[in-house]
């Protein structure tokens, strides 16, 4: 740990602790706009893992001023990460408080079955899809739910959307939670859930997508991230995929460089939705290593990769 980063977590410790009751602090990162801390809370009914991220810097205090705004338009989301506090006013650098979301970043995961030799399967690659187009969802129609309200899985309302756009879409800011099989759509594959919004923005009108400019940004930039986890990455230009044909084209009419000529949401969420609920092995048999889309096996990937990996 650096010098900086040492001095904000004492600082920080030192008011969450007297606070929130927030103890064991420890840095588990620093990007370019502040640091993330995780502590754990004490409640009434026990002891919950939370992460705070801080600002270190002014240009730090306006992003998360700007991520604490959106964030709280975007609390009751399903598949947004989860304001919990806002900036207290008593701590004098800048910072909110989020849920902790137990397994990580999709980038370590696809790490380590590259390390393995293993692919992501492709029925996990739609069910991140999914959820990916869900996050997009909200940010066109944030909930603006309260703290403790019922989570909504995202749906889109016969309304116009805004114009909200994330900017930042990468591996790490993609994160694994839970695992709930008898849910049909995270059977088989955990949630995924978007965060770091420190750079987004309502972005002005393109041509004929008008209010739905935000939403064709949004679908380039969470199409990206399914083609790098199903091996596409730039760092990772050897490796074949191994995409079904019907995901292979959606994820490149998703990212065609004209943005006017990305499907519509309707189209991307009807077609996750159904490869989700109905797809079974059998729809990749002609596949090479198929195997690896049978339930058995999904399920022993997800126990290996995720479950069974170092935790933060």
């Amino acid at each position: 740990m650096d010098f900086e980063n040492a001095v904000l977590l004492a600082e920080a410790s030192n008011f969450f602790g007297k606070y929130f009751n927030f103890k064991n602090g420890r840095v588990i990162g620093s990007g370019g706009f502040g640091s993330a801390i995780i502590f754990e809370e004490s409640l009434p009914s026990g002891t919950r893992k939370v992460v705070v991220k801080v600002a270190r810097t002014d240009r730090d205090n306006l992003s998360i001023q700007d991520e604490d705004r959106l964030l709280q338009s975007l609390r009751g989301a399903e598949h947004i990460i989860q304001l919990l506090y806002s900036g207290p006013a008593k701590f004098f650098r800048r910072s909110l408080v989020v849920e902790y979301v137990e397994h990580g970043q999709w980038e370590d995961v696809f790490e380590r079955a590259y390390k393995a030799d293993r692919r992501i399967p492709n029925r996990m690659l739609w069910g991140i899809f999914l959820c990916l187009t869900r996050a997009i969802i909200a940010m066109a129609w944030p909930p603006n739910r309260k703290l403790g309200d019922p989570q909504w899985r995202e749906i889109i309302p016969g309304k116009e959307p805004g114009r909200l756009a994330h900017l930042d879409f990468s591996l790490g800011n993609i994160l694994v939670g839970t695992w709930r099989k008898d849910d049909p759509e995270h059977r088989f594959s955990p949630i995924t859930k978007l965060i770091d919004f420190g750079v987004a923005k309502v972005i002005p009108p393109r041509g004929s997508l008008g209010a739905r400019t935000g939403i064709a940004d949004n679908i380039g930039g969470a199409s990206r991230l399914v083609s790098w986890l199903a091996g596409r990455h730039p760092a990772f230009q050897d490796r074949d995929d191994h995409l079904s044909d019907d995901l292979a084209d959606l994820l490149f009419r998703c990212t065609d460089t004209d943005v006017e000529e990305r499907p519509d949401l309707e189209e991307l969420l009807q077609a996750c939705e159904h490869a989700v609920k109905n797809h079974t092995a059998w729809d990749y048999a002609h596949l090479p290593h198929s195997q690896y889309e049978h339930d058995h096996e999904i399920d022993r990937f997800i126990q290996t990769f995720i479950l069974d990996a170092p935790l933060a």
